[in-house]
């Protein structure tokens, strides 16, 4: 009977960890919205934020290529990282004319510069040059839905020891439980 509690607990958290749409092992590797970067017309290192009307989404995936939309075109290449370093190349880009296209000229102008990343609370991705200047700042797009975060107690399974369709009541006693946090969870019998 405990296989079966475990048993229920493991296909119960799996179906919750995958609603919560969490990002693969490795953390770089997903989508992110980019929130403030260094603007080319400026001369400072103080960064830009981005109005929030506009939605730049920088995308990495795990063979190494990277694409980033923009409210008008399409910038896209390869990247290498290694532990906190991080290089871009093979940088193209869509040129399409935009009312507006200082965002898009900025990101490709910085690209090529960015030397270093660092991801803090699981959801910044902080880009950096040689220097440890960012010169960009991005958040976490597909954050799982916190809403299922937190403790959760199993009242009912399906058990895999027979062939009905009905739920198996828990029994009261048993404390089968599972605590749901934004990239991981754990159970307990």
């Amino acid at each position: 009977m405990r296989t079966n509690i475990l048993t229920a607990i493991m296909l119960a958290l799996a179906i919750l960890v995958g609603s919560c749409n969490a990002p693969s092992d490795n953390a770089l590797y997903r989508e992110w919205r980019l929130q403030k970067y260094n603007c080319i017309a400026t001369s400072s290192y103080g960064l830009t934020q981005v109005n929030e009307k506009f939605d730049y989404v920088l995308q990495f995936d795990n063979t190494g290529v990277f694409s980033c939309t923009t409210d008008c075109n399409t910038i896209s290449g390869k990247f290498e990282k290694n532990k906190s370093a991080l290089k871009f190349s093979g940088i193209s880009f869509t040129e399409l004319a935009c009312d507006d296209m200082m965002v898009e000229r900025s990101i490709v102008f910085n690209l090529p510069c960015i030397k270093s990343y660092e991801i803090t609370d699981d959801a910044i991705l902080v880009l950096k040059d040689d220097k440890g200047h960012i010169l960009m700042e991005l958040i976490s797009y597909d954050l799982p839905d916190e809403s299922l975060c937190g403790k959760w107690r199993l009242e009912k399974y399906n058990s895999i020891v027979t062939n009905s369709n009905e739920l198996t009541d828990v029994n009261e006693e048993s404390g089968a439980q599972a605590e749901m946090a934004v990239h991981g969870f754990s159970g307990k019998c």
